[in-house]
């Protein structure tokens, strides 16, 4: 089943990231506003954007062709996106959601409600997100986010004695492999319940025995691996 066209519904920061860099994958995103002055902000940044109401008889969304669109419910609020998805699912059985939570209780109501998939926008998912979308394999990776499969693997690889990077910053070693995979965190050898993201730790210097959670496809990581444990 191949995406073609997104819709979002909502234009609040972490909806404007998801607008911003899918944008140029798809043969079309359009944005989907509950006031003129969110519309007006998302055509203003260059979207195709229109006004909604959470009341709307969504057989106004009928003219999308269900198999090839993707609906991201993305309202700030959590209890309005909750309604949304409820509204899509009655009005667009057929319809694919991905909605957006920003606790695990809301997450848990999003699934009931009818979501085919939820991303958590807790904080640590959150330092995630924005460090994915700083790389310039974002538009592979956002794509992959947003459908139901994906070749992407997330691992751990600890930092052996004589390993080169030893010594070196996270910031350096992150820009270093960014066109290859994504350096997401570190897990502290000295603090082991510590997660140190590249987004915010500039000045960490790895260790022996530090964690580095990379993500990126199969080749790429063992290529990493074998370079630097």
């Amino acid at each position: 089943m191949k995406t073609l066209d997104v819709v979002v519904f909502g234009y609040a920061e972490f909806a404007k990231e998801i607008v911003d860099q899918v944008n140029e994958a798809y043969r079309s995103v359009k944005v989907y506003a509950l006031d003129e002055e969110t519309v007006s902000e998302a055509v203003k940044e260059g979207f195709e954007a229109e006004l909604f109401d959470l009341d709307d008889n969504w057989e106004a969304f009928e003219h999308y062709n269900m198999q090839e669109t993707l609906f991201i419910c993305a309202l700030e609020d959590d209890a309005e996106n909750v309604y949304l998805t409820i509204g899509l699912r009655d009005g667009l059985q057929d319809a694919r959601l991905i909605a957006l939570a920003s606790t695990q209780e809301h997450a848990s109501k999003l699934h009931l409600a009818g979501a085919n998939k939820v991303i958590s926008k807790l904080q640590a998912t959150a330092d995630i997100i924005i460090e994915v979308l700083e790389k310039p394999i974002v538009t592979h990776i956002m794509q992959e986010i947003l459908q139901e499969e994906t070749a992407l693997k997330t691992v751990q690889i600890t930092l052996e004695e004589g390993s080169p990077l030893i010594g070196e910053s996270l910031h350096s070693v992150s820009i270093k492999e960014e066109r290859e995979l994504i350096i997401l965190a570190v897990v502290d050898a000295t603090m082991q319940t510590s997660f140190v993201f590249t987004s915010k730790g500039y000045r960490h210097r790895l260790e022996v025995g530090d964690i580095l959670v990379v993500i990126g496809y199969d080749e790429a990581i063992e290529s990493f691996r074998g370079r630097v444990q």
